[in-house]
């Protein structure tokens, strides 16, 4: 991606514009200049908010990579049952916030993207021979053929490029299901905690005691689900949950 716009900006700053590519008057060639100037401007802030998308996912993925190692070298341990319950239920309860903040953050940086692209869309609309943006956004976010008219094929014919199904999900989008898929990992510990914290009270008890231990855990996830759901429709990957 830094190559890409790298090599852009190389393009625009080697190529400088007659004046009177755009206009023969010297008003003309400002307003060019300045166009310029804000197409080189917002992609280095595309490169900058594309990278930082990609440090946040690898730091996001680490501290949880390293969670999860976590809890498997206390597993292994073989700490006492009461003990096992309630440390599943703090690390999951510690984790399940920092995947929504994960995915929060993301969402931003996904719009803000967004927005980049758009912005340099437009510019290129009002600049001459600039159809990067433009042409990338028509194929793989409209998913409109875009025809190479001095690319051909062995038959003569110019190339014409169609992205393929899969490849016109934004690839942004598809990240951010990431974060949610843990979270509801997460929250499973979280849920088998309860479980195996609320079984260990009462595994002295009566049958009906027991049954009441193993309801509460439910009951716990259902609160927690609408709670997700009310917050943000979008947080949870499944449509048909709490519909």
């Amino acid at each position: 991606m830094r190559i890409v716009f790298g090599h852009a900006l190389n393009l625009i700053l080697a190529n400088p514009r007659e004046p009177g590519d755009v206009a023969d008057t010297q008003q003309g060639d400002a307003i060019e200049r300045k166009l310029l100037t804000e197409y080189r401007l917002n992609l280095e802030y595309l490169w900058h908010d594309d990278k930082l998308r990609q440090q946040r996912m690898r730091n996001y993925l680490t501290i949880n990579t390293l969670l999860v190692v976590a809890l498997g070298t206390y597993l292994s341990l073989n700490p006492p049952i009461h003990y096992l319950g309630l440390s599943m239920i703090l690390l999951g309860v510690f984790c399940v916030p920092l995947c929504l903040i994960w995915w929060l953050a993301q969402a931003r940086n996904g719009e803000v993207i967004r927005f980049r692209r758009s912005f340099l869309q437009d510019l290129e609309q009002q600049i001459k021979d600039f159809r990067t943006f433009d042409l990338t956004m028509k194929a793989f976010y409209d998913g409109v053929p875009v025809a190479f008219e001095h690319l051909t094929d062995k038959a003569g014919n110019p190339v014409t490029f169609e992205a393929r199904s899969p490849a016109k999900k934004s690839s942004t989008e598809t990240e951010s299901v990431l974060p949610r898929i843990i979270a509801a990992f997460w929250t499973s510990i979280i849920y088998l905690g309860v479980l195996i914290t609320s079984y260990s009270v009462v595994m002295q008890g009566s049958e009906a005691e027991i049954s009441v231990a193993l309801a509460i855990p439910t009951i716990a996830l259902v609160v927690l689900v609408i709670f997700l759901r009310s917050y943000h429709p979008q947080l949870l990957p499944w449509k048909w949950v709490l519909k």
